[in-house]
């Protein structure tokens, strides 16, 4: 027995059979051609990737027939890989000066532009590289007419095991024949781990040295929760997690059983429950977890992995479908937020080197209101389909939300003349994320229907600690008691002024600070969709007095560690359980 441990991926525990997905290492030969051969031998590239380009076009489709697209739509980006101008024009220049076929030059080109990806200190660019490297080979291999890997000979307890699983792999997966899934590279946020989620399988991405050493056949043990790889397990292991299998079985029922419950207090306290959402395929999830509609809809997703900006017709087919799946419930949509660590593909939209105290969020609609027009137009008129809230990220000051408003107006008299239907009394929010903004807080809430706080940017400006930073993760604290004075400062505003408030962000997942927070007297949580029933059962285990208690002792607590441990004491107190997390 061996162990590797690994980052957790995809939630869930499985045991089976290692299958091993041998990487694609290609080696293409220089092989030159003759001078008359060289228009020929570029029109062959040309089609070739016009070929491939349709491949990957049946793949999507094929996934979308089973409800998938959330790969989906990492094959739509690899499509637009196909376009990559850099790529395409330096491999026909390469045919043309060099006299060589298509396979090496476009080979060459390929592994050049791996080199630039692979040595950015920039993670997300990195990963980027796993998928020009995925679309690239498959390029290769049809221009040397080698037969791409399908998997046609999976049993019904597969693991895969692989260096790196690339999402044109991960999409031609047979549904129901993969237990789990083992790489050794790769982070939360990587293609292998959506996929996972997609599938609903357990993985273990970053479990380096498992290829080595795991051999086909091999029993393996995937721990999904605590990021654990266990290659052939004594009996004693194996029978530890087949009856720990079972108890995660029994608590999907539990919190199966839930969704059709509310959010409410042991003694009557009720607080909606909703879901943050990013991709449309998430919105299955909604009454499976019991969500009370949409609390953040990430418009952001719809903007990022393409070249050209989503038309007015594509945002609206998105729109609708949320407000759709949020019915009867509402759904808050938030305008783009661009900036931090998530960046437009195409080349107008600058890298920054402070993006996170730059030109991100509403400063970047209000610099491009081209773009933000059109978001607003397509929100407004997805009004219609449903009960829908606009929302606008990172204001800081009330001159930005009185610009935004009047874009929002203008954008909508401009539809009334083309008369074209939309809510008229659309609820307008903000999100409030900077310190600034729960300082100018009364003023704010004299400006708009409601507020939602956003915890992960809050707390990382508040404490001037990049959050995505691990040498200064211990500085990222959500109980310090700055954060805490903020976000009581923010609901007192809220509540003085008549308007509602929210709260999203990561901190709302913790049991400790589910109770701290519903003691703050919010109005609303949203949390990712699969948190969703266990900060329901913290919830419906307490009661809304004894929150209240706990909440106004632990903003007078002057320490971070010293307020944790009380409100784990307290949780003990009250018999709220300590769910996962």
């Amino acid at each position: 027995m061996r162990e590797f441990t690994g980052i957790s991926a995809s939630r869930g525990v499985a045991l089976g059979k290692a299958v091993l997905v041998a990487p694609r290492e290609l080696t293409v030969e220089r092989r030159a051609i003759k001078p008359a051969d060289v228009e020929a031998e570029q029109v062959r590239l040309e089609r070739t990737l016009a070929v491939t380009r349709e491949e990957f076009a049946a793949l999507r489709d094929e996934v979308k027939k089973h409800k998938t697209s959330i790969r989906a739509e990492i094959l739509d980006a690899y499509m637009l890989i196909l376009d990559d101008e850099m790529l395409t024009s330096e491999a026909l220049k390469m045919i043309g000066q060099e006299k060589v076929s298509a396979e090496y030059a476009f080979k060459t080109t390929l592994d050049g532009m791996l080199e630039v990806f692979e040595a950015m200190e920039d993670p997300y660019f990195r990963e980027r590289a796993v998928d020009f490297r995925d679309v690239g080979n498959r390029v290769v291999l049809n221009l040397l007419g080698v037969a791409y890997r399908i998997f046609e000979d999976l049993g019904e307890d597969a693991v895969l095991v692989a260096h790196d699983l690339p999402p044109s792999d991960a999409a031609a997966l047979p549904r129901g024949k993969v237990r789990a899934i083992v790489t050794e590279v790769g982070s939360r946020t990587s293609h292998t781990a959506i996929m996972a989620q997609s599938m609903e399988v357990p993985a273990v991405v970053g479990a380096e040295g498992v290829i080595g050493y795991v051999r086909a056949g091999d029993l393996l043990v995937v721990d999904g929760i605590d990021g654990r790889v266990i290659v052939n397990p004594t009996d004693k292991v194996a029978a530890r997690y087949r009856a720990l299998m079972r108890e995660l079985a029994e608590e999907e029922k539990r919190r199966a059983r839930l969704a059709e419950l509310p959010a409410t207090t042991l003694d009557g306290y009720r607080i909606e429950l909703s879901a943050n959402v990013e991709l449309l395929p998430e919105l299955e999830a909604l009454k499976r977890h019991g969500c009370d509609g949409v609390g953040l809809y990430r418009t952001e997703f719809l903007f990022l992995h393409r070249r050209d900006l989503p038309s007015e017709e594509e945002q609206l087919d998105a729109y609708r479908k949320v407000a759709e799946a949020s019915l009867p419930h509402t759904s808050i949509i938030r305008t783009v937020d661009i900036g931090g660590d998530k960046f437009l593909s195409f080349p107008e939209v600058a890298r920054e080197l402070n993006p996170y105290l730059g030109l991100r969020a509403i400063r970047f609609c209000l610099k491009r209101r081209d773009i933000f027009r059109t978001q607003l137009r397509a929100i407004l008129r997805a009004t219609v389909y449903g009960k829908i809230k606009i929302m606008f990220p990172m204001i800081s000051d009330v001159e930005e939300l009185r610009a935004a408003k009047e874009v929002l107006a203008d954008v909508g008299e401009e539809l009334r003349k083309e008369g074209r239907l939309f809510e008229e009394d659309v609820e307008v929010g903000i999100m409030v994320e900077v310190p600034s903004a729960v300082l100018s807080a009364d003023v704010l809430a004299q400006e708009c229907d409601f507020f939602s706080l956003g915890t992960n940017d809050l707390i990382q400006y508040t404490l001037a600690a990049d959050r995505g930073n691990e040498k200064i993760a211990y500085l990222y604290e959500p109980f310090h008691p700055a954060v805490l004075k903020l976000i009581k400062a923010t609901v007192d505003a809220a509540h003085r002024n008549g308007i509602w408030v929210g709260v999203c962000g990561e901190m709302v997942a913790d049991p400790k600070a589910a109770v701290l927070l519903l003691g703050l007297s919010f109005d609303e949580f949203s949390a990712s969709p699969a948190s969703v029933p266990d900060i329901k059962t913290a919830i419906r285990a307490a009661r809304y007095v004894d929150a209240r208690r706990v909440a106004e002792r632990a903003v007078r607590i002057t320490s971070g560690a010293e307020i944790r441990a009380y409100l784990t004491e307290a949780l003990a107190d009250m018999g709220v359980p300590a769910f996962p997390c």
